[in-house]
């Protein structure tokens, strides 16, 4: 699997998988029989992110930041 970007994080939750380096997100689905699928890539400026079931969680700008998994945020806290 070649992602093409540098990784400085990477979280997992279930067979979903969370790649990040500060400047871009991606999320995967990995199934034994399609192997890993891309759910969805966005633009984040965050060194601190965190996987959930539905979400992608993560720092801006002393804010946490309640994203979907294309990026669009939900929640700020």
């Amino acid at each position: 699997m070649t992602l093409g970007i540098n990784i400085k994080g990477i979280d997992c939750c279930g067979n979903h998988i969370l790649f990040y380096n500060g400047k871009l997100c991606q999320i995967y689905e990995v199934s034994q029989t399609n192997g890993p699928q891309l759910l969805g890539h966005f633009e984040s400026h965050s060194n601190v992110s965190a996987l959930t079931p539905d979400s992608v969680v993560q720092s801006s700008e002393g804010k946490l930041e309640i994203c979907s998994y294309k990026g669009e945020v939900k929640h700020v806290i």
